[in-house]
């Protein structure tokens, strides 16, 4: 018999105020920034990753409360972020401790997380804290450089 997923229970876990760990499984990594923090905005920055779901996935995260975006390719996506303050997120490939500056768009990863509902200035929020990435399918970042040949 298949397993009937409860939105509802597990939207009222999600809002209990309390820190809730869960994976997100097999998602593609778009954007990462797991080995230095991303200072493009804030002098203090964060580490992040775009983790790209599918449309089930998005769904039901948004029904739980989750901020699901959509990249520039219309795909689903949550970020995952961390405080510089607690280190860097640990990062596995095959058991082993990994370095994540190889990582690049379209690695396929689980990424331990969780997550803690609060209001901020009257707004509610669900953010996704990274814990561990455990990389499944790496595909390797070149460092942004292009060989062209062009006469």
């Amino acid at each position: 018999m298949a397993k009937v997923k409860d939105l509802d229970s597990l939207k009222e876990v999600f809002q209990s105020g309390e820190y809730v760990k869960f994976p997100l499984n097999n998602v593609i990594l778009e954007w990462p920034h797991l080995y230095e923090p991303d200072c493009k905005f804030d002098s203090v920055g964060k580490f992040h990753v775009n983790c790209i779901i599918s449309k089930s996935q998005a769904e039901d995260m948004k029904y739980i409360g989750f901020n699901v975006k959509k990249n520039v390719e219309g795909q689903d996506y949550v970020e995952a972020k961390r405080k510089p303050a607690l280190g860097r997120p640990k990062v596995t490939m095959e058991g082993e401790d990994f370095d994540p500056r190889s990582i690049g768009n379209g690695t396929v990863a689980t990424v331990k997380c969780s997550a803690r509902y609060m209001t901020v200035t009257g707004k509610k929020h669900l953010p996704i804290y990274m814990e561990e990435v455990i990389v499944e399918d790496l595909v390797t970042y070149d460092g942004g450089t292009t060989d062209v040949d062009p006469f």
